[in-house]
């Protein structure tokens, strides 16, 4: 029977309680077990309140674990029971929970494609939380989260919550002893639950909590062939009033917009056609506009009126001319936050902002408008003391209408908040009464405070975000932080209720189509967000970190999520690092092509001027994503791109096709001088004999260590070591079970002065146990020309590294390392900070923040650390003074290599940032710090060949006064074309 209509209703029970009796369409009993069945799956549930099928109809295939699991289960009083009784009860199905006297009604309704499960009613109002459905399955080869199913290569199994107070998670099996009840696996958070690893086997689970409501919890059970499960999702949201948004008409999830890119930037009145006219140059499909660039302040969305004279007819005219261009308008925010000099908080701040209740305290007593002392009846203990570190809470109080800034907490008697400035951000001082409460505002980095998701400012906010939307005719928005500025959202409501809120709400209240593009941060934001997350641009380790986007691609396809694997950053040169070149571009938009995904590519204006490559760049990006929209290359190459770190170029042949050839970019060989031993070595060549391609970079010329022009980062004797609060990354200062010492050591170093001793032990078990030693410095430091570290330092062969990491303020830092595969004293120079190795470290600072804008003049801290520390063993290090070296640029005159006995000399003098780049032939080419082309000559010599295997090399240039010798080089070799 094809059941393609809703069947409204259940027929009355017909006949006796014999073998098999059919009650209604899709139900039936056989036995002891009672059977729902769509077109596609049969689910049998006994009447001992077990599971006992879940076949596949086409294919006959049991789908079902074996182990005898119950199919719902009941938390009262924190005890969790399982369903032990099943009666069917006119069109309801009655459920037991052994001797606890707990009865549940479930209305079940069939379809062709999915049932439904709805909670209607249950008998105690002390049950807290409901399981609704466990479904423990065998389907193991790709488990989804936020959508949660199962799939494997021909069968799909999934739990749709079909309203916003019904949850479904993905729980491993857990298999308990004979005669012991069941395990609950009950859902542990939103930051905390762990699903299945590893092979485990899924358990699909919806479920209710009392705090929103139980009776009415509802959800759909899917059973399909996998190829069908997006088409079976498709007709549940159409037909039970799911978001379900539309690019153009089409689903959003089978749009073909989803492979184009984006280009984020700036775009105003003044510079809207020139904008234009490079998101064309690079085939972008979309201009998005990022939030400063035309929000002045978060909550009341008060336009930038120095990007957009005109206000809001400005930016309406920029969005219309984008559109006139035959492109889409995207707009950036920040999810969920008010600014604090936003007309919702002064003159008199607004009803609704979130205040965490745990740290809410009594006045004392009476204060006057110009008290500075606040006393509390309580210790304040568990607020931010001065200099502790933290992203979502801060130091500013709220008493009445008033805005009260502490400096300190006073933890002794009388207890209070002192240093306090009264009337801030433009609120009003005034006096307070004894008895009257004090609330501390809950933060997001430092800027911004947030609404109480259970007030009307909340509310008021979501319409005011869709209202902007409408208004700029907005086709793609991107709300940046959704889900985490939810993350310490006091207890009153499930965690994974709250994370998905705000989506929904802004769904429901915009007209027009619009893409939302962003991790899904629920189940039910699953059905909004429709294109994965992204994450922060970085300027060093570009490709390292682009590849995290690539690896978390896997865990986005798991959930059925299209993936951006942008932010791709776009440079100039600056202090913090390189301008942008080819290289990575390529690099990036070879994977883009391989996995169908657009790149949204990150920028300002200036930086697309200031860049001499741009227009070489966007050609080769416009290439490749025109490429990839036309599908013109084989899933065998598409393939073959998708391998981690391998890099590609396009090369159109004599024939016009275009093909793809592997290019290896050998690591940078830093030369420090040319004194026969550091400039010369072997370099591998993997693949065929092939001319030189190489590009040179001449480095500063490093002060040696102990000159009086460096400056003494860490010197051996008394620190300010920061032990309490939030430690690297507003997190712990070691993992758990790692123990770190660092203590004054009365062995001189070997650079002069007495030494440090750091000791760690990994007493516990993580893989790569780490652990740090948080250095407050006495004053700030300015490292802009003194970006490379010295040290001696004492190793101990334990094959641990020994860290450095800069600070500057509470989000930026460089990290300088060096591994201990040596005993007794060494010289260590660390020319450069870490780029994208920093993530192979798994410590705090392996993040976009440690590669990202550094902020070298007002480094603060120093962090040392001891990482990769295996469990059970030790680490004993030693290291003297610490000094930042002195830089000095110095030109590099008429560079050459010998490769093999074969010479080529580079007739140019390469300027302090810039390079050269060979790549065969009779042109060099010479660009500054910004890409622009400098000078193009002919080389001298003959062209040496690279080839295959081995090949020594050594690294040569003129000598004298005013010239250095400092340089990296790095060789270039092509590959076969993919077939």
């Amino acid at each position: 029977m094809n059941r393609t209509m809703l069947l409204t209703g259940l027929a009355a029970l017909v006949g006796a309680f014999g073998a098999t009796s059919t009650w209604a369409a899709g139900v039936r009993r056989t036995g002891d077990q009672i059977f729902l069945e769509t077109d596609h799956v049969t689910y049998a549930i006994g009447r001992d309140g077990n599971n006992k099928s879940f076949t596949d109809i086409r294919t006959g295939k049991e789908l079902l674990d074996a182990d005898p699991v119950p199919f719902m289960f009941v938390a009262r009083d924190g005890q969790w029971t399982p369903s032990t009784a099943l009666e069917w009860a006119g069109g309801f199905l009655r459920v037991g929970f052994a001797d606890t006297g707990i009865r549940a009604t479930v209305h079940p309704r069939v379809f062709a494609n999915y049932l439904t499960f709805e909670l209607s009613a249950i008998n105690d109002q002390r049950v807290s939380e409901i399981q609704l459905v466990r479904l423990p399955l065998m389907i193991t080869q790709s488990i989804g989260s936020n959508l949660v199913h199962c799939r494997d290569s021909a069968h799909a199994a999934a739990l749709i919550p079909l309203n916003m107070e019904t949850h479904c998670y993905v729980a491993p099996l857990k298999r308990s002893p004979p005669g012991q009840i069941p395990a609950a696996m009950a859902y542990a958070g939103a930051r905390s639950h762990v699903g299945p690893k590893d092979g485990q086997q899924p358990v699909l689970i919806a479920h209710a909590d009392r705090r929103l409501r139980l009776e009415g919890a509802k959800v759909a059970i899917v059973g399909c062939a996998s190829g069908n499960l997006l088409d079976v999702i498709e007709q549940i949201e159409i037909e039970n009033g799911l978001p379900h948004p539309t690019i153009d008409g089409v689903w959003a999830r089978r749009s073909p917009e989803l492979m184009k890119s984006l280009l984020y930037t700036d775009i105003s009145e003044a510079t809207a056609d020139e904008v234009i006219a490079y998101a064309k140059a690079g085939g972008f499909t979309t201009v998005h506009i990022n939030r400063p660039v035309w929000c002045a302040s978060n909550g009341s969305y008060l336009i930038n009126r120095e990007n957009f004279p005109s206000g809001e007819a400005g930016l309406l005219a920029v969005s219309r001319k984008i559109h006139a261009a035959g492109l889409k308008f995207g707009m950036h925010n920040w999810e969920m936050v008010i600014h604090k000099h936003d007309p919702l908080v002064k003159p008199v701040p607004a009803r609704g902002f979130l205040m965490y209740p745990d740290r809410q305290r009594i006045l004392a007593a009476d204060i006057g408008p110009d008290d500075t002392f606040i006393p509390t009846t309580t210790n304040p203990n568990g607020l931010l003391a001065r200099g502790d570190k933290a992203v979502h809470y801060g130091r500013d109080l709220r008493i009445g209408d008033e805005i009260i800034i502490y400096g300190d907490l006073k933890r002794t008697k009388p207890y209070g908040f002192t240093g306090c400035l009264r009337g801030a951000l433009g609120t009003r001082r005034v006096r307070h009464t004894k008895g009257d409460a004090i609330d501390n505002f809950a933060e997001f980095y430092w800027s911004y405070y947030k609404p109480d998701l259970q007030g009307e400012l909340f509310d008021r906010i979501m319409r005011s975000e869709a209202a902007l939307l409408e208004k700029f005719q907005v086709d793609y928005y991107y709300p940046d932080g959704a889900g985490e500025n939810t993350n310490q959202y006091p207890p009153v409501l499930p965690d994974w209720y709250i994370r998905g809120l705000s989506a929904v709400k802004r769904f429901h209240y915009t007209r027009r189509e619009v893409r939302f593009a962003h991790g899904a941060t629920s189940n039910f934001a699953w059905h909004v967000l429709t294109q994965g997350n992204h994450s922060d641009s970085v300027q060093q380790g570009v490709m390292e970190h682009f590849n995290r986007s690539l690896a978390e691609a896997a865990h986005f396809r798991a959930d059925l999520q299209p993936i951006d694997l942008g932010w791709l950053g776009y440079f100039t040169q600056n202090v913090t690092g390189p301008a942008t070149r080819p290289r990575e571009m390529a690099y990036a938009w070879s994977k883009a092509l391989a996995y169908e995904a657009p790149i949204s590519l990150s920028t300002d204006k200036a930086r697309l001027d200031g860049n001499g490559r741009t227009g070489e760049i966007f050609a080769l990006i416009r290439q490749w994503e025109e490429l990839k929209v036309a599908g013109y290359f084989s899933q065998s190459v598409r393939d073959q791109l998708k391998q981690p770190n391998r890099e590609f170029v396009l090369e159109n042949t004599d024939a016009q096709q275009w093909q793809v050839r592997p290019v290896t970019y050998a690591p940078d060989h830093y030369v420090a001088t040319t004194d026969g031993v550091q400039n010369t070595w072997t370099f591998h060549n993997q693949d065929s004999a092939q001319p030189l391609r190489v590009a040179i970079e001449p480095m500063p010329q490093l002060a040696a260590y102990g000159d009086p022009q460096n400056i003494a980062l860490l010197e051996p004797g008394p620190l300010q070591l920061a032990t309490t609060g939030a430690g690297p990354m507003w997190g712990p200062r070691a993992a758990a079970g790692m123990e770190l010492q660092l203590t004054p050591d009365a062995e001189p170093a070997p650079g002069g002065g007495k030494a440090f001793q750091v000791t760690a032990a990994n007493k516990g078990k993580q893989l790569q146990g780490w652990a740090c030693a948080e250095v407050i410095l006495g004053k700030t430091l300015q490292l802009a020309g003194h970006r490379a570290l010295g040290a001696w330092v004492l190793g101990d062969s334990s094959g641990a590294y020994l860290h450095f990491t800069l600070e500057s303020g509470r989000r930026s830092a460089r990290d300088y390392y060096t591994r201990l595969d040596f005993s007794g004293w060494k010289y260590v120079q660390m020319y450069e900070s870490a780029g994208g190795e920093i993530y192979d470290f798994q410590f705090p600072f392996s993040n976009y923040w440690a590669l990202g804008i550094m902020d070298y003049e007002a480094v603060d801290r120093v962090y040392v650390f001891l990482t990769n520390l295996p469990p059970g063993k030790t680490a004993a290090a030693g290291f003297g003074r610490v000094e930042a070296l002195r830089e000095t640029p110095l030109p590099v005159v008429n560079p050459g290599l010998a490769v093999r006995g074969e010479t080529i000399v580079f007739p140019v003098t390469l300027q302090p940032g810039w390079y050269l780049e060979y790549t065969g032939g009779d042109a060099v080419r010479v660009f500054d710090p910004n890409g622009f082309t400098k000078a193009e000559v002919r080389p001298r010599g003959r062209v040496p060949t690279i080839d295959s295997g081995k090949n020594p090399v050594s690294f040569f240039c003129d000598s004298g006064e005013t010239s250095g010798q400092a340089v990296k080089v790095r060789f270039v070799t092509r590959g076969k074309p993919l077939r």
